[in-house]
């Protein structure tokens, strides 16, 4: 029987939430009010009455070469235990991000994007999502929907002990956040942006689903000598030995090594700071020679939705090519020629001519963009082929920033 695929409207929320419920062993909730949640799109395949499977679609922007990228998160897809198998996710994802695509919003320069078929935001122009990212339960399945992993979050212990051996840096301050001071939230934000924008992946947190301090409730700010924010711990004190820090963000080194010894005051009480971060974190370097143990991880997948417009929205090195190219499979079959020019680029489809560019699995794009492997790792993996002339400039093009992501959704 073929599968109806479609947006969920109201209607189908507690069908929904039964099936997330069941798939994911979350315990029951009061559903959130209102449903949808603004800034999303929950899609549903059904098999007769049934529904049968389910993936909700999340309006974000990425940091890919210091601009903001529009992105489809694809979080919370279940698949009800009868129907796994089935083949009920390919044209699931075919109409999500099919719609996806035609989001309006999506501009370098504009508002976060809108899903359009739940917020009916008016399409005056086809600037969707040119990007799609998510955390697989199972990478192997999106790996066959275009998906490949380009980074993780990460949790990781860190003993306490050595932190207090840590000296007071200099020309250092700590602060208390105030949750009720929006200059606090303000600096917060500011130093969340200034180092999000020189990494690749890390999402811009603004739009309907974005909450003051990241819905943390305990932030301790570093502040410099002209009293500007320089960084910050998002941190709380939980029952046990093991201190929780959600978020720890340093734009200089004094800050990072202020922060962390912090947490060298709770030695009396604590033995581990168990801290969510990704990627190799810079604020390591603060650390005396203490283990870094990661405990758990969730590897983060990106793909592709429209080549020339990723490209068109992004970054790049700022350096003077034309490079001819053509991909291959993940629904991305096309030759393009990128122009890039004092750190912009120009995008188009080569109707057919890829000249003697190289040629890249869609998967292989993937990774290519994200700046997470070389040309000569792609073609190792097999996701690269054909001529390897423009290698270097691929490299020096979209090289140069490390992949973080810090939200899980």
């Amino acid at each position: 029987m073929l599968a109806e695929i479609r947006p969920l409207t109201r209607d189908d929320a507690e069908a929904a939430d039964a099936l997330a419920t069941e798939a994911f062993g979350a315990p029951p909730r009061a559903l959130r009010e209102p449903w949808p949640v603004p800034g999303t799109c929950p899609w549903g395949a059904f098999v007769g009455v049934e529904l049968a499977g389910v993936a909700t679609v999340r309006a974000f922007r990425s940091w890919f070469g210091g601009d903001a990228v529009p992105t489809a998160g694809i979080a919370a897809v279940a698949v009800r235990p009868e129907h796994r198998g089935s083949g009920l996710l390919a044209p699931l994802f075919a109409a999500l991000l099919a719609d996806a695509r035609e989001w309006d919003g999506g501009t370098r320069s504009g508002p976060v994007a809108e899903p359009s078929s739940c917020a009916k935001v008016p399409r005056s122009r086809p600037s969707g999502a040119v990007v799609s990212t998510l955390f697989p339960t199972a990478p192997g399945i999106y790996r066959g929907l275009g998906y490949e992993i380009v980074g993780e979050l990460a949790d990781v212990d860190v003993p306490v002990e050595p932190l207090t051996r840590i000296p007071a840096p200099s020309g250092i301050t700590l602060q208390r956040a105030d949750p009720d001071d929006e200059r606090d939230a303000a600096a917060h934000r500011d130093v969340y942006t200034r180092w999000a924008a020189a990494q690749n992946g890390p999402l811009t947190r603004e739009g309907p689903q974005q909450r003051p301090f990241d819905g943390r409730d305990t932030v301790t700010i570093a502040v410099d000598p002209s009293g500007t924010a320089v960084g910050y711990a998002a941190w709380s004190r939980a029952d046990g030995s093991t201190l929780p820090v959600h978020e720890l963000i340093a734009l200089t080194a004094p800050a990072a090594t202020a922060l962390w010894r912090l947490f060298g005051g709770f030695a009396s009480l604590a033995r581990t700071v168990r801290l969510r971060t990704s990627g190799a974190d810079l604020t390591r370097l603060a650390l005396p020679a203490a283990p870094w143990r990661p405990v758990q991880q969730w590897p983060y997948c990106l793909r592709l939705l429209d080549v020339a417009g990723a490209f068109r929205a992004r970054g790049v090195a700022p350096i003077d090519v034309t490079l001819p190219f053509t991909v291959t499979g993940d629904g991305l079959d096309g030759t393009y020629r990128l122009t890039a020019h004092s750190g912009t680029v120009a995008c188009e489809p080569a109707d057919g001519d890829g000249g003697d560019g190289p040629v890249f699995a869609g998967r292989g794009l993937a990774l290519a963009y994200a700046g997470v492997q070389s040309c000569a790792n792609l073609r190792f993996g097999g996701l690269l082929s054909g001529p390897d002339a423009d290698d270097g400039r691929w490299d020096a093009l979209l090289g140069g920033r490390p992949f973080h992501i810090r939200n899980y959704f």
